[in-house]
């Protein structure tokens, strides 16, 4: 995993189960995994790859029952 020398990178994450809209930072990738926190680093996300379609990558992480996505673009 690489890890940021400078400040981590902010991206918008959904939560599917609440219809909710989360600020996260990427704290580590691959090419298949990224790793995020979210509410001020309080909680830790393990994303995976799920798809890519096109230039998009689609990243899901499960955490205490609800679903996360997180949608790049390459």
């Amino acid at each position: 995993m690489i890890d940021y020398d400078s400040e981590p990178k902010q991206v918008q994450i959904h939560c599917t189960d609440k219809d909710k809209w989360f600020e996260a930072e990427i704290i580590n990738h691959n090419k298949k995994h990224i790793v995020m926190t979210i509410l001020e680093g309080q909680v830790r996300l393990s994303f995976r790859l799920l798809k890519k379609k096109g230039l998009n990558e689609i990243y899901v992480a499960n955490q205490e029952g609800y679903e996360f996505v997180y949608q790049s673009a390459v």
